[in-house]
């Protein structure tokens, strides 16, 4: 599967699948069996449940509609789209006359209030030189009225920011006025300070806008694909027809040992072409980085978006949508702030921190080589916080706007506030390897706060440290 998708199927032998890559709305598997996958798809406007089946020619139908029903109760949308191949014939959604799998289909939507979508004058399922078929079918309840557009349905470009989009963007911040202009002032309070950053917030997000880089699609095609390739396929097409136009069965024979000879030469001609091609760019990928995108696939190394499965509650029932799913893992996972089970240190701590800042002794500000050190030693590879700024983002402003960075460092220290728009970050929960994925102790939360508060936590704590080691608190070991 090429990087990017999302598998929703049976783990054993699985006949129905959904595959998801980059979905606009959130999506959270319903039931996930060999013959059925059901999942329910969440948006700001519009909600529905989608529904992968096949149900094979060889077994009854009626288990897998049993499935269906069963979906269709505890669907938490009233909008279903049910999609699949049937195995099932009827005048419904083709022209052939029907079968009793096709009767049992046509009671089943009915009962359901389904309606079948595929016009019964289409193009057969599939259609061989002796028969054609029609058994697959479309089939969404008769409230749901969705345009369907087949092809690239984002209506807007994704964009990121590339390595000279970004220089561009640091070049337009070290001649932004607005940083000399807040400079030359003085915060007097943490309302002041949270005032000031929100300014440098809009300027950033500005700037930034204008330096997006639309994502360059993949070049689609057989790379590997070559002009005599192309050649020696017309003349085994030719060898094929003249083979299968000959009357005469002796030279018939002929022609087809010599077709077939040339057949097997021109597949092995293209499997060493596919070789060559993979190695090719495997050996680019790995002398740029070697621990590339074809290190990963070799290895197993890569990893695919995932969605959240349905949880496990305390009492045995399974959460039907992802918010249910976030909620669970938000309550049994993230400690909650509470001064109801606060001991008496806690409360003392609590107090001491609502207090007002107010003391005669003031620490040193932060000299230029301590921040500088601090983000120095800042992994590159880190992820952003809601700010959008990474890490090699925040060297280059610390580069060309130092005394903006050295101002809101130390107006931060000197009034004793961390600001409120460094404290928030993204909670993301990552699946523990080995473990059942229905409970919710399965799953380990990070969090990923702004780039900036975190070289502000990391100048206290040397602060800290340093108070520490000075008064004797650290054991020598």
């Amino acid at each position: 599967m090429p990087e990017g998708f999302t598998v929703i199927a049976h783990k054993k032998d699985p006949s129905a699948l959904v595959l998801v890559r980059r979905p606009p709305f959130d999506i959270c598997p319903m039931c996930v069996t060999k013959f059925v996958v059901a999942a329910y798809c969440q948006a700001t406007a519009y909600h529905f449940t989608l529904v992968s089946v096949y149900a094979p020619p060889h077994k009854p139908i009626e288990p897998v509609l049993q499935t269906l029903e069963e979906v269709v109760a505890m669907s938490r949308s009233p909008n279903i789209v049910f999609a699949g191949d049937l195995n099932a014939k009827h005048r419904a959604w083709g022209p052939r006359a029907g079968d009793d799998r096709g009767a049992r289909v046509a009671e089943f939507a009915s009962a359901t209030g389904l309606v079948f979508l595929k016009d019964p004058e289409s193009e057969p399922t599939y259609e061989t030189a002796y028969a054609s078929s029609w058994i697959d079918a479309i089939c969404p309840r008769g409230g749901l009225h969705l345009a369907i557009q087949i092809g690239d349905t984002r209506n807007e470009k994704r964009k990121r920011l590339t390595r000279y989009a970004q220089s561009e963007l640091l070049g337009a911040l070290a001649q932004e006025p607005w940083f000399s202009r807040v400079t030359k002032s003085q915060p007097a309070s943490s309302e002041a300070l949270e005032y000031i950053l929100a300014g440098f917030y809009r300027v950033f997000n500005h700037h930034l806008k204008r330096h997006l880089r639309p994502v360059k699609g993949r070049v689609g095609g057989r790379s590997w694909w070559t002009p005599d390739l192309a050649l020696q396929r017309k003349c085994v097409n030719a060898k094929r027809r003249r083979f299968q136009r000959c009357a005469d069965p002796t030279l018939r024979s002929f022609l087809k040992q010599d077709y077939s000879a040339s057949l097997a030469q021109f597949r092995l001609r293209v499997k060493e072409a596919k070789r060559a091609y993979e190695a090719e760019c495997h050996s680019a990928c790995s002398r740029a980085n070697i621990s590339s995108q074809s290190y990963r696939e070799a290895f197993g190394k890569t990893r695919p978006p995932r969605l959240l499965p349905p949880l496990e509650r305390e009492d045995g029932t399974l959460t039907s949508t992802h918010l249910e799913s976030a909620a669970l893992l938000l309550r049994t996972q993230i400690a909650v702030d509470s001064t109801a089970t606060d001991p008496l240190s806690h409360t003392v701590i609590r107090q001491l921190a609502s207090a007002p800042y107010d003391s005669s002794a003031q620490d040193v500000p932060f000299t230029e080589n301590e921040v500088s050190d601090v983000i120095a030693h800042m992994p590159p590879s880190s992820s952003p916080g809601p700010d959008f700024i990474t890490p090699l983002l925040m060297k280059g402003l610390f580069r060309v706007q130092t005394r903006f960075v050295m101002f809101v460092l130390n107006a931060a220290l000197r009034l004793g506030y961390f600001p409120h728009c460094w404290r928030t970050g993204r909670i993301i929960f990552i699946p523990k390897p080995g473990r059942p994925p229905q409970r919710t102790t399965s799953y380990r939360p990070i969090c990923v706060n702004s780039v900036f508060g975190k070289t502000l936590e990391r100048l206290l704590n040397g602060r800290i440290y340093y108070i520490l080691w000075h008064n004797g608190f650290i054991h020598n070991n």
